[in-house]
């Protein structure tokens, strides 16, 4: 009876550690964590080479790049990706590209700093 409690409580234990290191380790964009990602400067378009799907927010970009560093992706047949931001540093588009055409796009409303929409209008 010892030996199991002890498991079970070595089990509990790791179980604990590995949600800490993944919640470390994947920062922000942890489905883990209650925290908002950090706000973007606005405007747009700005380029992107990947993104982060979270279901419970709109897409958020990764690795973002130069113009003329998606012009080369697109050169070479790969996807890119284009984002705008409102005032409040909130994406308010995103848009994916693949051989010069538009595979999707999706559009952000908000309403008092809170996402109320989402529209894929691609």
């Amino acid at each position: 009876m010892k030996k199991i409690i002890i498991s079970s409580v070595a089990i509990l234990v790791f179980v604990i550690l590995a949600i800490i290191v993944m919640k470390f380790t994947l920062g922000p964009f942890s489905p883990l964590s209650g925290e908002e990602l950090v706000a973007h400067k606005p405007g747009g378009p700005y380029y992107y080479k990947g993104y982060v799907n979270d279901a419970r927010k709109p897409f958020q970009p990764m690795d973002e790049l130069t113009k003329q560093q998606a012009e080369e992706l697109k050169s070479r047949d790969y996807a890119y990706y284009e984002a705008y931001y409102n005032n409040d540093g909130h994406i308010i588009k995103f848009i994916k590209y693949y051989n010069d055409q538009i595979m999707f796009q999706e559009e952000y409303m908000y309403e008092d700093g809170d996402l109320k929409d989402v529209v894929m209008t691609r």
